[in-house]
């Protein structure tokens, strides 16, 4: 009886230690990026979050899987990576530009706009650049991480 009650102890205690909901309110492929657009609730004492997360394949080992992300909590963190995206569409397709803010850059190379995440990089057209703007700008998220 008493390591039922020992197990049952022990269990109890793993089970309390995550307890939330997650739901995707909006998910998009936009070519090599796939975004959700997230809501978590605490079912204990029902403390609700957003967020984005995006994932890509690493552009320079495209025969092996090397994902990089990009997750974003925060309204003042999207709306400074919509504004660099604006910027930079400023410049894409108008030749030869080196152009670079924050984490995107426009090479002399190529008509695409390029993403690092530190150690990995992706390319976006123009259009998917305006239809990742776009979604962006409607998804839900909140001021509470900073």
């Amino acid at each position: 009886m008493k390591k039922l009650l020992i197990l049952f102890f022990v269990f109890q205690s793993f089970l309390g230690v995550s307890q939330t909901m997650t739901e995707v309110l909006d998910k998009k492929n936009f070519f090599s990026l796939l975004c959700e657009n997230v809501r978590e609730v605490n079912l204990t004492n029902s403390d609700t979050s957003y967020f984005i997360g995006c994932t890509f394949q690493n552009y320079q080992y495209l025969h092996i899987v090397d994902i990089g992300f990009v997750n974003i909590y925060n309204k003042g963190d999207r709306e400074k990576i919509i504004s660099d995206l604006k910027e930079c569409l400023k410049y894409m397709g108008s030749g030869k530009v080196n152009f670079s803010i924050g984490r995107f850059s426009l090479k002399d190379f190529s008509n695409d706009l390029y993403y690092y995440d530190g150690s990995k990089y992706n390319r976006f057209n123009k259009k998917q650049t305006l239809k990742f703007i776009s979604w962006l700008e409607g998804c839900t998220l909140e001021d509470r991480y900073k």
